[in-house]
């Protein structure tokens, strides 16, 4: 990412966290960054893909910190509590992304970082999974995503009381007390032989079901592009054109598409009415003015 591109990221967020996401302009972002408005859209095409992009860098950087514990050649709930009071420590410093003020809001979230957040909450149920089953082995198994969802909430919990808060404990000390905890709740699951209430293949279907909800924008996309194409291999000379969509192509492939290019590539299109609808509804979908 360019040192340009992480000064408007992090300015961004703070008038997020300050105004509300819904209530901070483009304008007050580029004031921020001492920068006119035409220049900041050559970087963003909106305020959504600045936070969108903050979020992605945000995930990216924990992520790549979690797997880092995993090289240390330790015991599976060592490197797990460590994981752990990793990710409260870095919750704690880095509120901005996990602020009430910004979350309450959740509900005028665009599309895209709402789907992009309901993808990570779906992978960190994963990373719990994984982290209890090293831990319990195959014979939790049949409680395994309980176990997940349960630790899943008393660590929000907690959460907030770290970004509400002055810290009162230390992670280490919390973490060590969570997993204690599921300790006993497992123990107590397996000496009453209880019924799970969520079974791998409940979850299964969940998944699968999040999967396709995150998948329809980006199918719905694809197809329209696909047209686009076919329409172009009907009309002489479309070279120059078809070179613009696959340009297009390339830069949604990316983590992070640069949605200038984009634009700028579809108004190499404009003018060829036969693409017209597909054009307009590309902008729509992708919340190009």
């Amino acid at each position: 990412m360019r040192e340009k591109e992480r000064l408007i990221i992090e300015r961004a967020m703070r008038l997020f966290i300050e105004k509300g996401f819904v209530a901070t302009s483009i304008q007050e972002i580029a004031s921020a960054c001492g920068m006119a408005k035409g220049s900041l859209y050559s970087y963003f095409s909106s305020k959504e893909d600045i936070l969108l992009a903050a979020l992605r860098m945000y995930f990216q950087a924990v992520q790549s910190e979690l797997m880092s514990f995993q090289q240390l050649g330790k015991e599976p709930r060592e490197v797990f509590c460590q994981q752990l009071a990793y990710l409260l420590d870095h919750i704690s410093s880095h509120k901005e992304f996990v602020d009430d003020q910004l979350l309450q809001q959740s509900v005028r979230i665009p599309e895209k970082v709402r789907k992009f957040l309901i993808t990570k909450h779906y992978e960190l149920h994963a990373f719990y999974l994984h982290g209890l089953q090293a831990i319990y082995g195959h014979e939790a198994k049949p409680y395994i995503h309980d176990l997940a969802i349960m630790l899943d909430g008393m660590l929000r919990s907690y959460m907030k009381i770290l970004i509400l808060n002055e810290q009162t404990f230390s992670s280490d000390d919390l973490v060590a007390f969570l997993l204690n905890r599921v300790d006993d709740l497992y123990q107590g699951l397996c000496a009453n032989e209880e019924k799970p209430m969520m079974s791998e293949l409940q979850m299964h279907r969940i998944s699968k079901r999040v999967r396709a909800f995150v998948k329809e924008e980006e199918d719905s996309i694809a197809q329209l592009i696909h047209g686009m194409k076919q329409t172009l291999s009907t009309i002489p000379n479309s070279d120059d054109a078809l070179l613009s969509i696959h340009v297009i192509e390339e830069e949604l492939e990316n983590d992070q598409p640069r949605y200038p290019v984009i634009k700028g590539m579809l108004s190499n299109l404009v003018g060829i009415k036969e693409l017209d609808t597909f054009v307009k509804e590309l902008k729509r979908q992708m919340a190009l003015k």
